[in-house]
């Protein structure tokens, strides 16, 4: 039965393929794929962003795949990224079906819900927990935070576990009002799960079901083995996730002397007769702050620590920045008086973008240029192509924090953080947390430590498989920087 199924699919996406076959010419160019199935199978699920700019560089910035017999255009290039979905962000608003999050349940976290109500509230939730003036309240928060994190790094042998705990302790802290204090806490540990699986099920060509949408409409046991055990571990952790975020909410809220959280604040101001659909908004509104913004921001710290073993002199140069100007750990005022360390955290995002491509679905013909595209099609934006695009960034793949403070500097820095953070109406709502969060704590580390490689052990910047960036385990040697530093620390302990 499977495989008479596995026979017709194969036919369908030969007929699909014909379907378009039509059409190519008003398509932008493409590279050379199967007679039958194109580029159906060509896709990598391990690092599917470096294939597309590998095909870029012989295609040209803008090209076209055809994949299950559905065009797919992918923007290499910021301009021609900017001029669709920023200039014209309504036609672009849509984000690209997945298969496995509607048979999982997790089409309702914000980066999957179509536009809507529900999309619109959503967002709005997170915009209002997280923009750039909500976020200047978190300040202290994060000041103190980064330094509880570099005094445990005196003591710990994993640097990636630390930032985990640091990172799940501000998000959580800010989204339920609860503050973990181990990596087994319960959310913690179902929270990094969850971002696994969302991983996995954004990565093109990872399940077959993607290349043929009616799927979700099949009976389970047409599925396949390997697709239903999926299934069941990512619905089974989410579910829990959502149940154990619920019972913490419910803990707040029926303590008047809980600490802040965005979530009891909107659940308090909701009405009895939207109450139920607020609660599951606000339920995957806070998954998508801590599970999916605990990751992107940790894939960004590891990148910092292997890119200071990788390049010493660049941590020299930030590390003699610090102490000149400062002379004493860092506060969020400091900022603008350090360039360099600015240019640091830029050079990071740009480097190895933590989420390095994104995706839309078109809802209608859209003309650009001499092309086509036609509706139903998905447009991929490869952010790590546009980030390593050699005409605006000149040795891509070399860490030059340096290229951001010369004279086309703010430019550059506009597009790394526009590319990164995302386009049109799909903008990251947490990029002031972010980037903010980020830069208080590796201006610490650079006021307090030395970061090396372990002597036999050279650092290897690589991730697991998955649509976003989970950086490989790596070892590093943090030396203190000096007495003073380590006193300044521990005075700044939370009690």
């Amino acid at each position: 039965m499977f495989s008479l199924y596995i026979v017709v699919f194969l036919i369908a996406v030969g007929a699909l393929g014909h379907r378009y076959r039509g059409r190519r010419q008003h398509l932008p160019p493409s590279p050379r794929g199967h007679w039958l199935f194109a580029h159906t199978f060509e896709v990598p699920s391990y690092k599917p962003w470096r294939k597309f700019d590998e095909w870029g560089r012989t295609n040209g910035s803008l090209y076209s795949l055809s994949i299950a017999g559905t065009p797919i255009i992918v923007l290499n290039e910021f301009k021609a990224a900017n001029d669709l979905l920023n200039k014209r962000l309504n036609l672009f608003s849509t984000r690209q079906p997945r298969v496995m999050a509607s048979l999982c349940g997790f089409d309702k976290a914000l980066t999957l819900l179509p536009p809507g109500p529900h999309f619109k509230k959503t967002r709005r939730y997170l915009q209002e927990a997280l923009n750039a003036r909500a976020t200047q309240a978190y300040e202290s928060m994060q000041e103190a935070e980064a330094r509880t994190f570099a005094l445990r790094l005196l003591e710990s042998s994993s640097v990636h576990d630390e930032s985990r705990m640091l990172y799940s302790s501000m998000l959580l802290s800010l989204s339920l009002g609860h503050r973990p204090q181990t990596l087994t806490d319960l959310v913690v540990t179902l929270s990094d799960r969850v971002a696994k699986s969302a991983s996995l099920i954004l990565t093109p060509g990872k399940f077959w079901v993607e290349f043929f949408p009616l799927s979700k409409y099949l009976p389970s046991v047409l599925l396949g083995a390997r697709v239903n055990r999926s299934i069941r571990t990512f619905s089974r952790d989410l579910q829990q996730l959502v149940s154990e975020s619920s019972r913490i909410m419910k803990l707040t809220l029926d303590n008047p002397e809980a600490p802040f959280s965005f979530c009891s604040k909107i659940l308090r101001n909701a009405t009895s007769e939207d109450y139920a659909e607020t609660k599951t908004l606000v339920d995957f509104a806070s998954i998508s702050m801590y599970s999916g913004a605990v990751d992107t921001t940790i894939a960004a710290l590891d990148t910092f620590f292997i890119a200071m073993m990788l390049y010493p002199h660049i941590q020299l140069r930030a590390q003699e920045e610090v102490d000149r100007i400062l002379g004493r750990l860092p506060t969020h005022q400091d900022r603008p008086s350090l360039p360099f360390v600015e240019a640091v955290l830029t050079e990071i995002l740009r480097w190895n973008p933590p989420t390095p491509m994104t995706s839309r679905r078109l809802h209608c013909d859209v003309t650009y240029g001499d092309f086509i595209f036609p509706r139903g099609c998905n447009v991929v934006a490869n952010i790590w192509g546009m980030n390593h695009d050699k005409e605006e960034f000149a040795n891509p793949d070399e860490f030059r924090p340096e290229r951001f403070l010369e004279p086309t500097g703010d430019e550059l820095i506009r597009k790394v953080h526009q590319a990164t953070f995302g386009f049109g109406t799909r903008v990251c709502p947490g990029q002031h947390f972010a980037t903010s969060s980020l830069w208080i704590t590796i201006a610490t580390l650079l006021a307090t430590f030395t970061i090396r490689p372990v002597p036999g052990d050279e650092p290897v910047l690589d991730c697991e498989e998955g649509a976003l960036i989970r950086v490989l385990p790596y070892s590093c040697d943090l030396k203190p920087r000096s007495t003073t530093a380590v006193d300044a620390l521990k005075r700044s302990r939370i009690l």
